[in-house]
């Protein structure tokens, strides 16, 4: 598993979802243009427009760069199973927009979070049931189930 700072999860956190932020910039833009625009309905076409065509181009871009960390991410993730790191890739191809973000918060904001417990918990003299070692030779057998 490849830990990755707070600051690094957060920025890929926002970069993953601005294209859900984004999806509402555009509509309201098209709106506003429709709404907006020179009198007979025509688009406002200025400094305006192609800085908005500009954030959309690089949303766009964004979004293939996101696909590509997250299916790297992916195939590099020891904690996968080879058969979920294969629906993982499909789904990132087929529902990118809708995949990355799940696999965002399940494979690295919530992972490291289990494993700093885990660390905390047996920094701490916490034990689970399957860290203790059992001596079963001081355990006596039990007595038979009396059926009278």
């Amino acid at each position: 598993m490849v830990l990755m700072e707070e600051k690094k999860k957060k920025w890929l956190g926002l970069a993953t979802f601005w294209p859900f932020a984004y999806i509402l910039v555009f509509i309201l833009f098209i709106f506003g243009m429709v709404f907006l625009g020179n009198g007979g309905g025509e688009p406002i076409m200025g400094l305006f427009f192609l800085l908005f065509m500009l954030l959309h181009f690089l949303t766009i871009f964004l979004i293939l760069g996101l696909q590509i960390y997250y299916i790297i991410h992916a195939v590099k993730n020891d904690d996968l199973t080879q058969n979920s790191k294969i629906l993982w890739i499909v789904g990132f191809f087929l529902a990118g927009l809708f995949a990355m973000p799940v696999y965002w918060y399940v494979a690295i904001w919530k992972v490291a979070d289990e494993y700093e417990r885990r660390e905390l918990e047996s920094g701490m003299g916490f034990e689970s049931a399957y860290d203790r070692e059992t001596d079963f030779s001081q355990q006596k057998p039990r007595e038979p189930h009396s059926w009278r």
